[in-house]
């Protein structure tokens, strides 16, 4: 079985893109399942090479009327069985639907919750166009539309395709132990350090309401650490935000990006972990934290798969200022024994519910079921 991931972007396992992130893990773990697989990569930066996958960069086109001469080849000379496309809203993903269409090759779509209708809401009538000119019918032709747990987001999205339900899965190996250097500002010695990580994606992250929330539960001895890169204006944007509502620095503090050992390290110093999304595919943030074995503070769309809130093991909370703050306070009220409790059993469930042979096992069942 020759399987084709196309994603725009570097498959990479050390990145703050998820999806950058499921693609190298997923298609790993698929070539140790005796599939032959190969990955192109729609990006301007060195490819990065996946152990028995072949991986395949094409530069930057995002075109969706049609494919450059170098996709054509690399398509041409792979002669996939199946193409898994990751994600929506990408001219080439929609080119490549095409190619396929006509080549009677099947293909897949990950949509990692770009499928979702709050995203839509965003430039709301220039998006229904291309939704019906581009979006729809990709979708309509795809085998399968693949789910992490949002398929009413699919459904409201107008497929009424066959949908697969398979989670993201999660490296244990990738927890680094800590190596004892202190990483947090001194503003947060002493208090309670709550930490996020991911891209400041304002919107989608909840990150105005994260801020707007932590500020409402009006904590003495609570520090909110933000890690992360910039998007769009995000930086600058919760940065106003922050003063606004007075979080001055012994409150609330920007990192930047951190990876690697560094990242391991501020996990490790942090005592909850908070992601307040809006919308999500499958975040995988969360899930490491949970590998870690922190507690985490999450709102339903952050929360992989309900798996938190199905254990009694989340911190809950609506997509609110006003059940953000709360939570906070729920979460300031647990006692050193409680968190680690909600640690300990939140990394016992990664191990036993999110194995990437177990995934891969699920993926290519499901990609068999289609192939003729």
């Amino acid at each position: 079985m020759k399987i084709l991931h196309w994603i725009e972007g570097r498959c990479a396992p050390d990145t703050a893109n998820g999806v950058d992130k499921v693609v190298y893990y997923l298609s790993r773990a698929e070539a140790v399942e005796g599939a032959q697989v190969s990955v192109m990569c729609e990006s301007d930066k060195d490819v990065l090479p996946v152990t028995g996958v072949n991986v395949v960069n094409i530069p930057r086109q995002r075109n969706c009327l049609w494919l450059s001469q170098d996709a054509l080849d690399a398509l041409e000379e792979i002669k996939p069985d199946l193409i898994h496309i990751h994600s929506a809203y990408v001219p080439t993903g929609i080119s490549v639907a095409r190619w396929a269409r006509k080549k009677k090759v099947p293909y897949v779509i990950s949509p990692h919750g770009n499928y979702s209708g709050q995203l839509a809401t965003r430039r709301r009538w220039r998006k229904a166009l291309y939704n019906r000119l581009f979006e729809f019918p990709c979708a309509k032709g795809a085998a399968f539309v693949h789910s992490m747990g949002d398929d009413k987001a699919i459904r409201g999205f107008g497929y009424r395709g066959l949908i697969e339900v398979v989670p993201n899965g999660f490296e244990m190996k990738s927890c680094l132990e800590s190596s004892g250097n202190n990483v947090l500002p001194s503003e947060a010695k002493g208090k309670t350090v709550f930490l996020f990580i991911g891209r400041l994606d304002v919107e989608q992250k909840g990150l105005d309401l994260l801020f707007a929330g932590f500020a409402k539960g009006e904590l003495d001895d609570a520090f909110l650490l933000i890690v992360g890169p910039g998007w769009r204006d995000g930086t600058e944007r919760l940065q106003k935000l922050s003063s606004q509502l007075g979080l001055d620095q012994s409150k609330v503090q920007f990192f930047g990006s951190a990876f690697g050992q560094l990242k391991s390290d501020l996990i490790h110093a942090s005592d909850i972990f908070v992601h307040t999304s809006r919308w999500e595919g499958f975040p995988m943030a969360v899930i490491e934290a949970m590998a870690y074995g922190k507690p985490c503070l999450v709102t339903d769309a952050a929360d992989p798969q309900r798996t938190l809130s199905n254990h009694k093991l989340s911190i809950s909370c609506q997509i609110s200022e006003e059940s953000i703050g709360s939570a906070f306070r729920k979460a300031m009220a647990l006692d050193p024994e409680e968190r680690r409790s909600m640690g300990s059993r939140s990394r016992s469930i990664v191990e036993s519910q999110f194995s990437w042979e177990a995934v891969a096992k699920s993926m290519v069942a499901a990609y068999r079921k289609v192939i003729k």
